[in-house]
């Protein structure tokens, strides 16, 4: 099943994902020296290893509904991931303004909820994995 963040049960820790640093290629041999048995295997192996990329994980931000939980907008998942990622590195706020599909929100990240701006009502929101 898909991980859930900050679900009804409570907020989960996150784990950002590390993020692999750039290997230069090996500089080629001068032409007409050979090269040992089984060198030039091993590094191709090492350096296709190294350079593999992580599987992206597709993430979901979601709103309680009356009776289930709903996707925001794809006009403001990126944003809302964008400062949930900022929010766990300490380098933001843990309440962001968003507007999406004609509604201004206030989200919450400590608290895991959203306000609608114009009523008031608040709601629980979560951040599906998978």
């Amino acid at each position: 099943p898909p991980a859930v963040y900050g679900a009804v049960s409570g907020t989960a820790a996150y784990e950002a994902p590390t993020v692999p640093l750039p290997v230069a290629a090996p500089e080629p041999e001068p032409a007409g020296k050979p090269e040992p048995a089984g060198k030039e295997d091993a590094g191709v192996s090492l350096l296709s290893e190294t350079l593999a990329e992580p599987a992206k994980i597709q993430v979901t931000w979601e709103f309680q509904g009356k009776d289930r939980f709903h996707a925001f907008g794809t006009d403001c998942q990126s944003y809302i991931e964008k400062k949930y990622q900022e929010y766990q590195a300490g380098s933001s706020q843990s309440r962001i303004n968003v507007n999406t599909s004609g509604f201004k929100l206030s989200i919450d990240f400590e608290k895991m909820t959203q306000m609608k701006k114009d009523t008031h009502k608040t709601s629980s929101i979560r951040r599906r994995e998978g």
